[in-house]
């Protein structure tokens, strides 16, 4: 016979109908099979173009270096 397992308040979770899948994340979206890759959804971080995740973050490291050097 075996011991009771003590009981810490959580649940666990049901188990899936199909033992292979896996359950996703909560925080993540479904791809459909049929969407491109510019069609599914952007997860966790917003996605910058060319001018705001290159070209900004490049112009203000140069001022910035520029700056300290001057006033340095």
């Amino acid at each position: 016979m075996t011991a009771p397992q003590p009981d810490n308040g959580a649940e666990t979770p049901p188990a899936p109908s199909n033992p292979d899948a896996q359950a996703a994340p909560d925080d993540t979206a479904e791809m459909d099979a049929r969407m491109t890759p510019e069609e599914a959804p952007i997860s966790g971080r917003k996605k910058f173009g060319t001018f705001g995740g290159v070209f900004t973050p490049t112009v203000l490291t140069i001022l910035g270096v520029i700056m300290y050097l001057r006033e340095g």
